[in-house]
C-alpha cells in the first residue's frame, strides 16, 4: 500500500485507518522525549551507496519507507 504525501495511506491491515488514528491520537498521553538519537545503516555494493529502509506496517505514515526503529520507554 502507497501513502500519499501526507502520509494517508487509507486502510491498514488491521482494518484501522490512518486519519483516524491520528484523529484520535493525544500526544499529552505520553511523557515528553527530551532525546532522540538517529542512526542510518548505510553500506556500498558494488560501488552503489545503499540505505537500509523498512516499509512502515502501522500508523503514523503506513505504508511508507523508512528507517528500522524501535521505541524505548524510559522510566
Amino acid at each position: 500500500m502507497n501513502a500519499d504525501r501526507q502520509g494517508n495511506a487509507g486502510d491498514g491491515p488491521d482494518g484501522g485507518d490512518e486519519r483516524a488514528f491520528l484523529a484520535a491520537y493525544d500526544p499529552r498521553e505520553f511523557p515528553a522525549i527530551a532525546v532522540t538519537v538517529d542512526i542510518l545503516a548505510l553500506t556500498l555494493r558494488a560501488g552503489v551507496l545503499h540505505a537500509l529502509l523498512v516499509e512502515r506496517g502501522g500508523p503514523p505514515f503506513q505504508g511508507a519507507r523508512s528507517s528500522p526503529c524501535r521505541r524505548f520507554c524510559v522510566h
